[in-house]
């Protein structure tokens, strides 16, 4: 019976293909709001699974009432009526400028090609879609995200100061270089003990 729950509408029976073997497509045209009914009435068969599942202890302890559907909806065009009312429709929008080997962001720290500073860790770098919901993978992105960009701004600070010391002994060395009282020599000794008698003339004065 199509009206029934527990017929599955020609999916898994070989009996119900047509005479061209192609399968009997008879349930798409009951569909509503976009809904397939095949779909439906498997979403109505599962109400019926969890209700099940809660009446056996001790699950049966922790349910007060049922909120949605309620106990007054029990018959099988109820349940069907009320799948294709109260379902929703979702979609999970992702990859639009994605890190697989064609997309647009670097896939070693989530750049942006192209564009400095400009990094896209959410839904949006995708390579595919997950199969089920997102948000688990969002996260794990972000957090894969957010390590490797922590460990760039400090390779970037070391580097950093690493060539501010190397300048300062750059200047350093420069300084020495120029400066008479650093280098050997006649010269160099004759100044700086000139600078040593004047510095004793003014503790004295």
């Amino acid at each position: 019976d199509d009206d029934g729950l527990n017929d599955d509408d020609g999916l898994h029976n070989n009996n119900n293909n047509n005479n061209n073997g192609k399968k009997s497509s008879r349930a798409a045209a009951d569909g509503r709001g976009g809904l397939h009914r095949r779909d439906a009435k498997r979403l109505a068969a599962g109400v019926r699974r969890i209700r099940e599942i809660f009446q056996e202890a001790p699950l049966n302890d922790y349910v007060l009432q049922e909120t949605h559907p309620g106990d007054t909806i029990d018959s099988d065009d109820q349940l069907l009526s009320w799948v294709f009312d109260a379902y929703t429709q979702n979609s999970h929008w992702c990859c639009s400028v994605n890190f697989g080997s064609h997309g647009a962001l670097d896939p070693r720290n989530l750049n942006l090609r192209g564009i400095d500073n400009l990094y896209v860790a959410d839904a949006s770098a995708f390579p595919a879609i997950p199969n089920g919901n997102v948000h688990s993978t969002v996260v794990a992105v972000a957090a894969e995200f957010a390590d490797r960009f922590v460990d760039d701004l400090r390779r970037i600070d070391e580097k950093k100061n690493d060539d501010e010391n190397e300048e300062k002994n750059d200047e350093h060395l420069r300084s020495r270089h120029n400066d008479p009282l650093a280098k050997g020599g006649e010269e160099g000794k004759g100044k700086k003990k000139e600078q040593q008698r004047r510095r004793r003339r003014r503790r004295l004065f």
